[in-house]
């Protein structure tokens, strides 16, 4: 499945790109991660994707329905993740 990933620009060298899944976040959850180059975001996004989705599986809070419903949402004007200037499409396996 095609995951919407948003990704937080750092401001200097010292700091990593932010990583965030909205549709995998909810009142329970917040699948965020990092990366330290923008090479490493595509495979921390899966990492973190499938770590959380076992997560929410194990405590029986996985709800595909509400996940695709989540996912096919436009994130980028969306206030609360202003700070995620760059968006793109990742697969991730589940």
């Amino acid at each position: 499945m095609l995951f919407k990933v948003g990704i937080e620009t750092p401001r200097d060298s010292e700091t990593a790109y932010g990583i965030i899944i909205p549709a995998l976040c909810n009142d329970l959850y917040t699948t965020v991660s990092a990366a330290d180059t923008f090479d490493e975001i595509v495979p921390m996004a899966r990492e973190v994707a499938q770590l959380m989705m076992e997560e929410m599986t194990a405590s029986g809070d996985f709800d595909l329905t509400t996940i695709i419903r989540a996912n096919q949402q436009d994130y980028r004007n969306n206030p609360e993740y202003a700070d995620f200037d760059q968006w793109i499409e990742v697969e991730i396996e589940f």
